[in-house]
Parts: structure tokens; sequence; C-alpha cells
């Protein structure tokens, strides 16, 4: 479906366009006479990967805390924690191996 025009005189199709562009990682886009399904494009470095990493961290480290405090179960915040330390991990390497 990607390319697909959706002219602005016949809409009768647009709801499934919607939903498949929703199923499949693309979206519409306006055109002038008609809208036209297009893939979406995230260019996201391994910078950006590392800080959303390192918000998210942050943010489960606080959680974590707040938790203790609390006396509650923190075993699955330390699974996430093992896990987003695995990924954050990963891309260091990546780092240190593409410089």
């Amino acid at each position: 479906m990607i390319g697909q025009k959706i002219y602005k005189t016949d809409l009768s199709n647009y709801t499934e366009v919607a939903q498949w562009c929703n199923a499949n990682n693309a979206t519409i886009v306006d055109r002038e006479d008609y809208y036209e399904v297009v893939p979406v494009v995230h260019i996201e470095t391994l910078a950006d990967q590392e800080g959303e990493l390192f918000a998210k961290i942050e943010v489960l480290k606080s959680a974590y805390a707040g938790a203790m405090l609390m006396g509650n179960d923190v075993t699955e915040l330390e699974a996430s924690f093992k896990e987003l330390t695995a990924k954050l991990a990963e891309i260091q390497a990546k780092e240190r191996k593409d410089n």
C-alpha cells in the first residue's frame, strides 16, 4: 500500500488504509488533491538510544528507591534495570567499535 493515493473526492477506503498504516509502520500524508501512504522513517542514532536508556534508568532508580521505602516488591524493577543496563552496554560497545 505504500504509495497508494486516496483522492479527496473519494474517501471510501480511508479508514481501511489508516488501519493498515497503523499495523505496518506507515502514515498518510496530505498532498494537494489527495492523501498518500508513506513509510514512517525513524532515524535514531546510538547517542539518541543511549540518552533514552539513561533517562529510563534514572526513572527506574527513583521507582526502586520509592518501592524500597514503601516496602514493596522490587523484583520487576530489578529485572527491568538489568534489561536496560544490558541494552545500554550493547549500545556503548557498538559506539566503541564504530569509533
